[in-house]
């Protein structure tokens, strides 16, 4: 069997693969939303292709500047940074009385490192910034294998945000809160952060179909979840995939 890994790191984050197998798949993930809105069904691919040291994960592109045994980083860019973590929200998706502008994805691009600590816990650090703010991720991952079919990787994140992100999904306007009835006064904050945990399992069909399964939560900072637009200071998800490898 080809042994595949599995970065967690979903706060939005997303899954990516590693270990040079080239794969393309797709999951449907359930969760509740940040802002005091419907409940999210999103779309989160599961890719992972490379050629020379351009490559593709997830929602994210990049290109490794430097390689070594254990140890690289590369550039990267996410073409909808913060939509596949449940930051952007349409105005139509929120309850009744929320009257705010649509939060939409970004364009992001910046830094991203990753490391093994050894052949089966590996880490990343990654950083991007974008049209509205920055944000960053440490995250710490390890495949554990039940069997010859059947793996599971639990994962740990710390993401850090900068004020002019969260002012842009979680802030609220005067203008917005003047016409929302269930705003009374706008609001602004500063950097902040969110810590969460997540479990995947995978299971090989065949020798190149794999199913993903998923389940985490990522709990905010009170400077997230005293946003009047924002529901409770966690995010619970879980979400089903398959993939193909070549």
């Amino acid at each position: 069997m080809k042994k595949y890994l599995l970065l967690g790191a979903l706060a939005i984050s997303s899954l990516t693969m590693a270990n040079e197998v080239q794969s393309i798949g797709i999951a449907t993930t359930f969760s509740n939303s940040i802002y005091r809105a419907k409940d999210q069904i999103r779309p989160l691919p599961l890719v992972n292709l490379s050629y020379d040291r351009f490559f593709i994960n997830g929602g994210t592109v990049g290109i490794k500047a430097y390689e070594e045994d254990g140890f690289s980083w590369s550039v990267i860019g996410e073409p909808l940074g913060g939509y596949f973590e449940g930051w952007s929200i349409s105005n139509s998706d929120m309850d009744k009385g929320y009257n705010i502008k649509d939060r939409k994805s970004q364009l992001m691009g910046g830094l991203s490192m990753d490391f093994d600590f050894t052949e089966d816990t590996v880490g990343n650090i990654n950083y991007i910034w974008g049209e509205h703010g920055s944000k960053g991720e440490i995250n710490l991952s390890k495949i554990i294998y039940i069997n010859d079919r059947v793996a599971i990787l639990p994962t740990l994140s710390f993401k850090y945000y900068d004020k002019e992100f969260l002012n842009y999904y979680v802030g609220v306007s005067q203008e917005e809160a003047i016409r929302s009835p269930q705003i009374n006064k706008s609001y602004s904050t500063s950097d902040s952060f969110s810590a969460g945990a997540n479990i995947a399992i995978e299971t090989n069909i065949t020798e190149q179909l794999v199913v993903n399964t998923f389940v985490g939560v990522e709990y905010f900072d009170d400077k997230i979840s005293d946003s009047p637009i924002v529901r409770s200071n966690n995010q619970v998800y879980g979400g089903i995939g398959i993939r193909y490898s070549f």
